[in-house]
């Protein structure tokens, strides 16, 4: 399968830009060099030869589909053994859920925001989350029933 259609790639063209675009760290990770996403992932602009329209497509994902088999268009993500957003080594990714990617991330220090949300004692503004304080908005929300009140005294008065 060509995957860049604006330059008629073939794979093995596309490896050779891949590995022309890296740099290699001690720790054996592979370090895109072009276009990154804000939060250091690789991009590369690219799409499918039926017609589907160009995107930027990551650089982790665009190596698992060439040295791993793994469909662009797949549900799962790509996730990366050695926690390096730009990193690209086909050795260090591989396939996991949402739920997977966020168990990863605890194990290894790094908790999603959910999971930060839920262990936080306070709100932002600094009220303690207590049974009588807490109002559960949805599995993975919860709000400060103090700030609540406060908001809806103040939208009470603009309305006044």
């Amino acid at each position: 399968m060509t995957l860049l259609r604006s330059k008629r790639r073939n794979n093995e063209e596309l490896k050779e830009l891949l590995l022309l675009r890296r740099t290699i760290t001690e720790s054996g990770c592979w370090e895109w060099t072009g276009a990154r996403h804000t939060g250091g992932y690789g991009l590369l602009r690219a799409g499918k030869p039926e017609g589907v329209r160009l995107a930027m497509v990551g650089v982790h994902r665009i190596a698992a589909l060439l040295w791993l088999d793994i469909p662009l268009d797949t549900s799962l993500l790509i996730l990366h053994r050695c926690d390096n957003p730009p990193c690209f080594n086909p050795d260090h990714l591989f396939t996991g859920t949402q739920s997977d990617n966020i168990q990863d991330a605890i194990r290894k220090g790094r908790p999603h925001l959910a999971y930060l949300r839920k262990t936080q004692t306070h709100c932002k503004h600094g009220h303690e989350y207590t049974a009588q304080n807490t109002l559960h908005k949805d599995r993975n929300r919860r709000g400060c029933r103090i700030c609540g009140r406060i908001a809806a005294k103040r939208n009470k008065k603009k309305r006044a």
